[in-house]
């Protein structure tokens, strides 16, 4: 809008300019010649400031041929004749051409805010762009057997017209296995035509505002997850490690056992006698 009143602005004092040094220019001819060949086309145009004025509306609005306003002017000066030229010139070319621009303008932005116009205007992007995936995808399917192997997308890395064709339709190629993984939403090591068209309608381009969303909103998931683990881990362990010093104070407080003696085996001596009662214990203990 402040373009439109700006534009409106010069247009108006272009047209007060060029209408004050015409009417001054006719007025002093009439003033020395007023019987002169033209002088009542001089009068009817030229006569006052509004007449040249309106003259000069009516010239770049179609209401008159400038050819017929600009014979009177002819006869006052030649130079006359250049100077409305200019303002023509510099009216159609400059000043109105802003005013078109605005009106255009704005007339674009209504279009894209209407949600009609923009979704029969993605529809259409959208329908071209898997027309074009369905061609790219015949490219790469050497065998043409209708699926895509993790192989054959490998190729793309040593075909340069491929990778090109790729980047064109704004997709990163740099990790074929990558993009091959992501593309194989059924997880059977095969891409079929709607899968590689979905996949690259989906990767194309770079994240968008949904994306991040949901993966901060995963990420959130997952935290609020492993802080629940972490805590039953933690829980567990406490519960344990009590357990386990229960377990240690009651072991503590139980009476030793008395060592059973054996009989003496014949051939024994006394040291295999002591390693007897020594193992005796051991076996208590454990």
């Amino acid at each position: 809008l402040k373009s439109l009143v700006w534009a409106m602005i010069l247009l108006i004092m272009d047209m007060y300019l060029f209408g004050v040094i015409f009417t001054e220019a006719v007025s002093d001819h009439l003033i020395y010649s007023p019987h002169g060949p033209r002088s009542g086309k001089m009068e009817e145009f030229w006569g006052d400031l509004s007449s040249s004025l309106f003259t000069l509306f009516k010239s770049i609005s179609g209401g008159l041929s400038w050819h017929e306003a600009v014979r009177p002017l002819g006869d006052v000066n030649f130079l006359l004749v250049p100077l409305f030229a200019l303002y023509i010139a510099f009216t159609y070319f400059a000043v109105l051409n802003v005013v078109t621009g605005f009106f255009c303008h704005s007339a674009i932005e209504t279009a894209e805010r209407d949600p009609d116009v923009v979704a029969h205007r993605l529809m259409d992007r959208r329908m071209d762009y898997a027309t074009k995936l369905k061609t790219l995808f015949d490219n790469v399917d050497e065998d043409n057997s209708g699926l895509i192997t993790v192989k054959e997308l490998e190729q793309l890395l040593t075909n340069p017209t491929l990778q090109a064709y790729f980047e064109a339709m704004e997709l990163d190629t740099q990790d074929a296995w990558s993009l091959f993984k992501l593309m194989d939403r059924d997880h059977t090591n095969n891409i079929d035509i709607e899968e590689f068209v979905e996949g690259c309608i989906r990767l194309r381009g770079s994240a968008k505002g949904i994306d991040i969303a949901k993966l901060t909103q995963d990420h959130r998931f997952m935290m609020k997850k492993q802080l629940i683990f972490m805590r039953f881990v933690q829980d567990s362990l406490s519960t344990l490690a009590e357990s386990v010093v229960h377990l240690k104070a009651k072991v503590g407080t139980r009476p030793a056992p008395e060592p059973a003696v054996a009989p003496l085996r014949p051939g024994w001596s006394g040291k295999h006698f002591t390693a007897g009662i020594f193992f005796k214990f051991e076996g208590a203990q454990g």
